[in-house]
C-alpha cells in the first residue's frame, strides 16, 4: 500500500485536476434533488380540467366511418378543439387531422387558435409574447416526433413556452427557466455536452474514475485525521475532515454507482431489450363511441388488445378502458394476460402467474401487478387492469435497480425509486460544502505554492543542517514542499501525518523563514515560530537555509542516511 505521504500528494493533485468538476457534480446534484420534480415537469403550468371536453352531439364522423376511410389508420385520438370534435392519427406514416363532424380533412392549427388551446390550461399569470410554428426541426428542448408543433410563449417569470401539437391540437409539452436550467446542470452532470443523453462517454468515464479514487484517498486522509492523537486541525481543514468523514461513504457510492452505470452495457442493463412489441390491430370494428361520452370526457383514444379494439377515455383523473366493440368496461383474466405477456418475448412462458399489489413492485399506481416469468429468467410485469406491459426485468436490470437505489438513497423503492426526499438533499448540501471547503484548500496550497513541478535534475538546491550547523546534505526540488523534497528518495524526516500539517514533526528552522500560515499558527507556540520554526510540509524551498529542530529529527536522519542512499548519499554524508 503507498504510504500516507504519497496518498496525501496524489489526493492534493487529484483535487486540483478534476475540482472543479466534483465541484459542477455537487452542485448539479444538489439542485436536482432539492427542486421537485414535477415542478421540473411543469405540472403547475398547466390545469388539465380547463380543457374542453368533447360534445356528443356534434360527432357525426365517427370511428367506424374513420377507419374504413383510413384502413391503416394508428395512433388515433378523438378530443375537442375550438373547431369541433377532431381525430388526429397517422396513417402511412403522414400525421392528419380529421373533422369528427364530417370527415373532412383539417388544416394545421392556426397560430391563433394554437394561442387559444395554450390559454385555456395555463395557470400562469403572464400574457402570450409570442408564437412561433416548427414544422421541420424542432427546437432543442423538445423531441422532434412531436413535430409539426406551436411554441406558445409567455412573458410571467419563468419564461414558460407551452408547446402545442399542429396535428393533435393539445399542449403536449412544457417547458420554463427551473426545466431549461435542469437540463443545463443535467449537461454539466453527465458531460455530454452534444446530445446531452449519453451517460457512456469518456469524458465522464475518465472523469468519473479520477474521481473514485480521489474519493477513496480523502477517506483514508479522513479516517487517519479523525484517528490522531496530535492536535486537531482547525478552520477550513477541520470542517473538510468531518464533512468527508459525515459524507465520504455516500460520496464514494454516488461515484461508484455512476461510474458502473456509464461503464456497464446499456442494452444489457435494459430489461426490455428483447421486448416485442403487441399488436394493437383488432378484426371487428369498433361501435359509436358516442354512447360513452360523459360531461367530463376531454379525448378518447382508439388502440386494440388481443386482436379486439378498446377505448381508453380521459376524464379528468381518471382512464377508464372499455371494449370497443361492446362498450363494456375492460377486464382481463389470467389466460388473455398469459397471452399478453407471451406475446412481448421470445422465450416461452413457464407455468404460473403472480398477482401483486402494486406498490410492493415499484408501481404504486397498479391496484394490481400480474408477473409471468419465461423460461431465460425474464420477468414480465403487467397491468392486471388493462393488460399493459409495466416492465421485464433480468439480471442486468436487476443491477441497474441497485445502482440506482444507491445513487438516489432510495433504500426502500417499494413505490419506484425517488430522489427528492430529505436525506439525500441533506447529503447533497453537506456534500457541496465539502466541495467548497477543498477548493478553499486547495486555492491555500496553490497560494502557498504546493503545487510547483519541477523537472529531476533541473530544480534549484537547498541545504540542510544538523542543529549545530553540521550540512548534513543538498537536496534538489521534488514534489511541492520541502519535507517531499527531502523524503525524495529516503525517509530522513519522520511524520505521521504524511505531510498534512497535523503532527508538526516535520518542523525545521529556517534561515530566512517564510510568512507563517493557518496551520502553522494553530500548531506552533508563537515564540517558536518567532525562532523561524517552520512546517517542511507546508512550504517549498526558498532562499537561505534549513536546520533540524530537535535530537529526535537527528538521531532518525543518521539513521536513514546509513547505509548510503544512491547518488544523493554523496551530498548527504559528505
Amino acid at each position: 500500500m503507498p504510504s500516507i505521504r504519497t496518498i496525501r500528494n496524489l489526493h492534493r493533485w487529484l483535487a486540483l485536476l478534476i475540482g472543479v468538476q466534483l465541484f459542477l457534480w455537487s452542485l448539479s446534484g444538489l439542485y436536482m434533488v432539492v427542486t421537485d420534480i414535477d415542478f421540473i415537469h411543469g405540472d403547475h403550468l398547466l390545469e388539465q380540467g380547463r380543457a374542453p371536453t368533447l360534445q356528443t352531439g356534434t360527432i357525426a364522423y365517427d370511428m367506424d366511418k374513420l377507419l374504413k376511410d383510413y384502413p391503416a389508420a394508428e395512433q388515433v385520438r378523438l378530443q375537442a378543439s375550438l373547431q369541433g370534435p377532431v381525430y388526429s392519427l397517422r396513417h402511412h406514416g403522414e400525421k392528419l387531422r380529421i373533422s369528427a363532424v364530417d370527415g373532412s380533412p383539417m388544416a394545421l392549427l392556426s397560430e391563433q387558435d394554437a394561442s387559444k388551446v395554450a390559454t385555456q390550461v395555463y395557470t400562469g399569470t403572464g400574457q402570450i409574447s409570442d408564437a412561433r410554428l416548427f414544422s421541420e426541426e424542432a427546437p432543442a428542448e423538445v423531441s422532434p416526433r412531436l413535430l409539426p408543433l406551436w411554441q406558445i410563449n409567455f412573458n410571467d417569470a419563468g419564461n414558460s413556452s407551452l408547446y402545442v401539437s399542429a396535428i393533435e391540437g393539445r399542449v403536449v409539452t412544457k417547458r420554463h427557466t427551473g426545466w431549461r436550467l435542469f437540463d443545463t446542470l443535467w449537461m454539466l452532470h453527465i458531460m455530454d455536452y452534444d446530445s446531452r443523453e449519453n451517460i457512456h462517454n469518456l469524458l465522464l468515464q475518465s472523469l468519473a474514475t479520477l474521481g473514485l479514487i480521489t474519493a477513496l484517498m480523502g477517506a483514508i486522509l479522513a479516517w487517519r485525521g479523525l484517528r490522531s492523537r496530535n492536535q486537531a486541525p482547525k478552520g477550513w481543514q477541520r470542517l473538510h475532515l468531518w464533512l468527508a468523514a459525515i459524507v465520504g461513504l455516500q460520496f464514494i457510492l454516488w461515484l461508484g454507482s455512476g461510474l458502473a452505470l456509464s461503464l456497464l452495457d446499456e442494452d444489457w442493463l435494459d430489461g426490455n431489450r428483447a421486448r416485442l412489441r403487441p399488436s394493437t390491430a383488432f378484426a371487428t370494428p369498433p361501435r359509436a363511441v358516442s354512447e360513452l361520452l360523459g360531461p367530463s370526457t376531454h379525448s378518447v383514444e382508439l388502440s386494440g388488445i388481443l386482436n379486439r379494439p378498446v377505448y381508453q377515455l380521459q376524464q379528468l383523473e381518471q382512464q377508464p378502458l372499455y371494449w370497443a366493440d361492446t362498450l363494456t368496461p375492460l377486464t382481463l383474466d389470467k389466460a388473455q394476460l398469459r397471452q399478453l405477456a407471451a406475446a412481448s418475448i421470445e422465450s416461452p412462458l413457464e407455468l404460473g402467474i403472480d398477482l401483486l399489489p402494486g406498490d410492493e413492485t415499484g408501481y404504486p399506481d397498479t391496484p394490481t401487478v400480474a408477473r409471468f416469468v419465461a423460461r431465460d429468467g425474464t420477468r414480465i410485469l403487467l397491468d392486471a387492469g388493462n393488460g399493459r406491459i409495466l416492465e421485464q426485468q433480468t439480471a442486468g436490470s436487476d443491477l441497474k435497480s441497485v445502482l440506482m437505489m444507491m445513487h438516489f438513497m432510495d433504500y426502500m423503492p417499494g413505490d419506484g425509486i425517488h430522489f427528492n426526499h430529505l436525506p439525500i438533499r441533506l447529503l447533497a448540501i453537506l456534500t457541496l460544502l465539502l466541495s467548497i471547503s477543498g477548493w478553499v484548500l486547495v486555492f491555500r496550497q496553490l497560494k502557498a505554492g504546493q503545487y510547483r513541478l519541477t523537472l529531476p535534475g533541473r530544480g534549484s538546491r537547498f541545504e540542510v543542517r544538523d542543529r549545530d550547523g553540521t550540512l548534513l546534505g543538498h537536496f534538489d526540488s521534488h514534489g511541492s514542499n520541502l519535507l517531499d523534497s527531502i523524503n525524495h528518495q529516503t525517509e530522513l524526516l519522520l511524520t505521521q501525518c504524511g505531510g498534512g500539517g497535523s503532527c508538526g514533526l516535520c518542523v525545521l528552522k529556517c534561515s530566512e523563514p517564510p510568512p507563517a500560515n493557518d496551520k502553522e499558527k494553530a500548531l506552533l507556540r508563537p515564540s517558536r515560530l518567532e525562532q523561524g520554526l517552520r512546517l517542511a510540509c507546508q512550504h517549498s524551498h526558498g532562499s537561505g537555509y534549513y536546520q533540524l529542530a530537535s535530537p529526535a529529527q537527528a538521531r532518525h536522519w543518521l539513521t536513514q542516511a546509513r547505509p548510503p542512499m544512491g547518488d544523493q548519499a554523496l551530498d548527504v554524508i559528505d
